[in-house]
């Protein structure tokens, strides 16, 4: 980022009025979001229609609003990975204690 911002901004005004890939990008989405069944107050009602008449549409709603918060935040997930890594951790301690009581009867053996 440079600290010329207006130079930035007139150069990048520039290539958005020359470049002829904006313009197409803007009547795209022009065209799709014009390209209704209905006007956009005629959904509106309709869907405001549908919610009061459904009390609420729980249809609608989203499956996670049901979850417990501790699956919504995946403290569950969060959990069992902790207790695997400390598995992990006491094993691999458990596998060093091991090797290093062999390696201390091997040098006193040998002595």
């Amino acid at each position: 980022m440079s600290l010329n911002i207006a130079e930035d901004l007139e150069n990048t005004i520039r290539e958005m009025l020359t470049n002829t890939r904006y313009a197409e990008r803007a009547r795209e989405l022009s065209r799709m979001y014009h390209e209704r069944v209905a006007p956009a107050r005629a959904e509106v009602a309709h869907w405001a229609a549908h919610v009061a008449g459904t009390r609420g549409a729980p249809h609608l709603r989203s499956p996670a609003l049901a979850l417990p918060v501790y699956q919504k935040l995946y403290l569950d997930a969060a959990a069992a990975l902790a207790l695997l890594l400390a598995a992990a951790a006491l094993a691999l301690r458990r596998a060093l204690s091991l090797m290093r009581n062999k390696i201390k009867a091997y040098t006193k053996k040998i002595n």
